[in-house]
């Protein structure tokens, strides 16, 4: 979801205060909600708190949010609804009596029962585990409950108004606390809209840019942000301190403990970003900043993901055609597919797209671009994984970059995409989706 800001009319009276988001893992029972509230109260800066819908207890626990995604995708098919929507019920029940509160509990999950039943939006029915979650935390905090979709409000192509900023710098006060569900917001006739998945962190970053907050801490289940994926490479660095740009690039690349879109709130009001872990909450994290002092070896991550499909495009005397890249733009336009990279040469182009992206559509795509472009070869190179290593400047020490493609040539690896240049930033290397695991090893060797 894009983000369309605009300036504060006024700056806020909470400019000492922190904004806390704590994740769906953060909040999975009662338990965890105790632990959450101490770490509120250990700091009286702590004043405006953005939660998640509860997460998985354990492994083979489901999350409120799929639980009501089920919900509504059951009532859509005019299937009854009551049998998922107890599994809800069960959850906050739980979580009310465990924590001795909830008084009117009982009579909002009727409500929001029979909304459901009624034919309400899968945005309305999956954005109600937040509504609930931040309605229970704010009663035994004892703080004040506000709806999101009262300061958060979205324009009908999906942006965020850049009234919500104001709307929420006029509903706080200075020496109150609050809890605001994340998440979700609100169209200008009320109609309720969620953000992607994740999004919860979008709503941490609008708050404390509205508030105009000294700090946007954000509370998840590791502490801050480690140098690669610790699912593939054992015991990866973590990393104190990140630029903004930086995690930007490591989101894109597929490192997901942070909302890529939550950066730019932020990141414009020069607010730092501190994410910490619920579990170890003296574990200082990664803190994200403006800026930071860069070391001659400016690496800081490593992060990729698989799910990528090349297509080569050889046409003689390419690139000499002044309309030939705005002919591939609109084939993929109209196609609903959006590239994620492209590498031209004199005679030939490689472009890569999302797989789940053009699954129902690549027979269309590849007869469209075959007819229109015009290209001697046009094929489906294979399915490929996505590898950048990260760093301020990083694509500015060419040193690098040839000890990243030694190291994965020197261990049998195939590289179908070198990108240098792009982005200052980042290094990405394209490699079979069969190797991505044994590639991010092979990098991680040289740069850690």
């Amino acid at each position: 979801m894009l983000l369309n800001h605009g300036g504060l009319k006024r700056r806020s009276r909470l400019m000492n205060s922190i904004v806390c988001k704590f994740g769906g893992t953060s909040v999975a029972d009662s338990e965890k909600i105790k632990e959450v509230v101490s770490i509120i109260r250990s700091d009286s800066r702590r004043k405006l708190v953005v939660v998640s819908a509860p997460g998985k207890r354990f492994k083979e626990d489901e999350k409120i949010t799929d639980l009501l995604y089920k919900c509504h995708e059951e009532g859509s098919r005019g299937k009854p609804v009551s049998g998922v929507f107890s599994l809800v019920k069960e959850r906050y029940n739980e979580i009310s009596e465990n924590l001795g509160i909830g008084s009117k509990l009982r009579e909002i999950l009727e409500e929001i029962e029979e909304n459901i039943k009624s034919g309400a939006t899968a945005d309305y029915t999956a954005s109600r585990g937040e509504f609930l979650c931040a309605l229970l935390l704010a009663e035994y905090l004892g703080a004040e409950f506000v709806d999101a979709a009262d300061i958060i409000k979205l324009n009908e192509n999906g942006t965020v108004d850049k009234n919500t900023y104001n709307l929420i710098g006029e509903r706080v006060e200075k020496d109150k606390s609050y809890v605001i569900p994340g998440f979700y917001g609100s169209t200008s006739d009320g109609e309720i809209k969620v953000f992607s998945r994740g999004g919860s962190d979008i709503t941490g970053a609008l708050v404390a840019r509205g508030t105009n907050a000294s700090l946007y801490e954000n509370w998840t289940d590791v502490s801050g942000i480690l140098t690669a994926d610790p699912r593939v490479v054992q015991n990866p660095i973590p990393i104190d301190r990140v630029t903004y740009r930086e995690l930007r690039e490591l989101a894109y690349l597929g490192a997901s403990v942070f909302h890529e879109e939550a950066i730019f709130p932020v990141s414009e009001a020069g607010i730092p970003i501190n994410i910490r872990n619920t579990n170890y909450p003296d574990h200082p994290g990664t803190t994200i900043v403006k800026e930071r002092e860069v070391s001659p070896f400016p690496f800081t991550g490593l992060a990729g993901k698989t799910g990528f499909s090349l297509f080569y495009i050889e046409k003689l005397l390419l690139n000499r055609e002044e309309d030939f890249i705005s002919r591939l733009f609109s084939i993929l336009r109209e196609n609903k597919v959006n590239p994620r990279y492209i590498q031209s040469g004199c005679d030939s182009l490689i472009v890569v797209l999302g797989t789940e992206e053009i699954k129902d559509r690549e027979n269309n795509l590849l007869k469209a671009l075959k007819e229109r472009l015009k290209a001697e070869h046009i094929k489906k190179m294979g399915s490929v994984a996505l590898l950048g290593a990260v760093g301020e400047g990083i694509s500015k020490k060419p040193e690098i970059t040839s000890r990243l493609l030694n190291a994965l040539v020197d261990s049998g690896l195939s590289v179908s995409l070198v990108e240098q240049g792009s982005s200052e930033n980042s290094i990405l290397f394209g490699v079979k989706e069969e190797d991505y695991e044994k590639s991010l090893k092979a990098l991680y060797k040289v740069l850690a």
